[in-house]
């Protein structure tokens, strides 16, 4: 017969022979080794070997949008991110996959707020409304998200609008818009910087240098208080999605009023025989980055699909701050 004593943490197992227990044997023992259950609130390490999922990186600035408003609807289009003083293109979908899921889910859900500008100032605001998807008239990340647009009754005539996120536009002041219609002076630089812009490039004349001119926008980006010019003209070619002609090219450039007359300060010339065709015109402008100083955005026009390109100052000059990648054949050309 047997009892368990328990002395000073050890157990004990003592066996009492008795006489009339002869026939008792020993039996072994059964030792079970368990690791203690940690105290409530303990942190317990896990070994799982699941792998970690990682990610696709967002914007870490925020992302410039053009809104389009037509009778079928709005819809706002991502172009970029704003990195400081830098415009960053989007992510690919082949760069890092997912990317452009986590994009929509996380930029661009239901809900989000965007303000909008025209001529450097607030007009309005848009909200996504609905889930936005790929849309392959556009280069770049190619995402388009559906909404409704608020607009100051002064801007109820536009189309087309830049856009940042609500809480990324703070700085940007609001205002209302006036037309500027472009006099018979500026109509003639323009006819004037055309020509020598031409003899510059060594590029065909057309038979008719005024019909040539398809746009010109009187903005006002200058810090001497003076609008600027800005202008596309085309040889051969078309201002819309569509195959140019034989020999054609474009030439825009922004002018800028230097005592009578005006100047180039930033010119592009695309010749669509060596580079593709890129025909630009000038969108809007507005300071993305809260540096005092504006933007420009240009809408590029392609053979088959558009895309966006944003003009930066740089001293007296502008430059071409991006592009998207599948417009990098243009070439821009700082004037002064």
């Amino acid at each position: 017969m047997s009892r368990p004593l328990v002395r000073s943490g050890l157990l004990a197992v003592i066996l009492t022979a008795l006489q009339a227990c002869d026939n008792v044997k020993w039996g072994g023992m059964n030792v079970e080794l368990r690791q203690a259950d940690p105290p409530p609130g303990a942190r317990v390490d896990s070994l799982s070997t699941e792998p970690e999922v990682v990610l696709p990186p967002l914007p870490e600035g925020p992302v410039l949008a053009v809104v389009e408003v037509d009778p079928a609807g709005s819809r706002l289009i991502a172009v970029a991110e704003v990195a400081g003083d830098s415009v960053l293109p989007l992510l690919q979908e082949a760069e890092e996959p997912g990317f452009t899921q986590r994009f929509i889910d996380e930029r661009l859900a239901p809900g989000t707020e965007f303000s909008l500008f025209a001529d450097g100032v607030r007009v309005g605001r848009f909200t996504v409304e609905g889930m936005a998807e790929r849309d392959g008239r556009y280069c770049g990340l190619n995402v388009s998200a559906p909404g409704y647009v608020e607009l100051n009754p002064t801007a109820t005539g536009r189309s087309r609008f830049l856009a940042l996120p609500v809480e990324a536009s703070a700085h940007v002041p609001r205002g209302k818009l006036a037309e500027r219609p472009s006099n018979r002076g500026q109509r003639v630089n323009t006819l004037r910087i055309y020509g020598d812009l031409l003899n510059q490039f060594r590029a065909r004349w057309p038979d008719d240098t005024q019909a040539a001119r398809r746009d010109l926008r009187v903005i006002d980006l200058s810090s001497t208080g003076a609008p600027m010019l800005a202008t596309t003209f085309l040889f051969r070619d078309r201002l819309s999605v569509s195959e140019p002609g034989n020999s054609a090219h474009a030439i825009f450039f922004i002018a800028e009023l230097e005592g009578p007359a005006y100047q180039p300060r930033y010119v592009w010339y695309r010749p669509a025989a060596e580079e593709g065709k890129g025909v630009p015109r000038y969108l809007d402008h507005a300071d993305l980055d809260g540096d005092g100083s504006p933007e420009f955005v240009l809408d590029v026009l392609g053979a088959d699909r558009q895309w966006f390109a944003v003009g930066n100052r740089r001293a007296a000059t502008w430059e071409l701050a991006f592009q998207d990648a599948c417009g990098q054949a243009a070439r821009g050309v700082a004037g002064g």
